[in-house]
């Protein structure tokens, strides 16, 4: 009888570990890295596609992600809406552990690969008031300012808190290529305290040229932001 139970208990045991093991928690917020993903969501622990808005101009509004670590971007309906019924347009294996993690999620669906890149979005990692620039090209780049010079590696990035004053215009220009044919994009950037942003760096055509895709958002009451908050460290 008690072997029976022990081996019982062990049973359980497997199997609670085994749901913890294939469940996974993530305050998450979507953004496209292309085009508007338009007739799309997320399917959620249940089977069934939430919508959400996949935009490249505007992060989608925050929400909590409770479900299988595989996260997948599937059609609202018809072929391909469902589990197991063919690829999904684009995934991410969010991290092990219960979480919640916090996430950007940058979609950009292509052939082979999953299509998901994502951005830490802990606390502090990006907070109001600074830029977080993402070098997509396939050589550094420098951020040159006034009083500032910061190098980002390729497929790499960097935050940084605009020295002027709330409701002030920042300028920066972004250099990158050979040192015998550097390229240069100007930002100019007016700074507020209660917002944040990404800021892309990305190759364009065979010329060596960068261009600068910006995306913002606005703080809520609730995130407004703390004077006392110390500036963000370069990443």
């Amino acid at each position: 009888m008690r072997s029976e139970c022990i081996m019982l208990l062990a049973a359980l045991t497997a199997a609670c570990f085994g749901q913890t093991r294939g469940k996974t928690s993530a305050s998450l917020q979507l953004l496209s890295g292309g085009d508007y993903i338009a007739d799309h969501g997320y399917l959620d622990a249940s089977g069934k596609v939430k919508a959400v808005d996949i935009s490249p101009d505007l992060l989608s509004p925050r929400f909590q992600y409770s479900g299988p670590p595989r996260f997948e971007i599937r059609p609202l309906s018809g072929p391909g809406s469902k589990r197991g019924d063919g690829p999904p347009l684009a995934w991410y294996d969010l991290p092990a552990g219960p979480g919640p993690h916090r996430l950007i999620l940058l979609v950009n669906p292509r052939p082979g690969s999953n299509g998901i890149s994502a951005v830490n979005d802990e606390p502090g990692a990006l907070p109001f008031g600074s830029i977080r620039f993402l070098n997509l090209c396939p050589h550094p780049v420098e951020l040159q300012g006034e009083r500032l010079r910061v190098t980002v590696k390729a497929r790499g990035s960097a935050v940084i808190r605009p020295d002027v004053k709330d409701g002030q215009y920042f300028d920066l220009n972004v250099v990158g290529g050979a040192a015998e044919d550097r390229r240069t994009a100007h930002l100019r950037h007016f700074h507020m305290v209660d917002a944040r942003n990404l800021i892309f760096i990305e190759p364009e055509g065979e010329s060596g040229e960068i261009r600068l895709k910006g995306v913002e958002e606005r703080a809520t009451k609730a995130e407004a932001p703390n004077v006392a908050t110390p500036p963000p460290k370069q990443s």
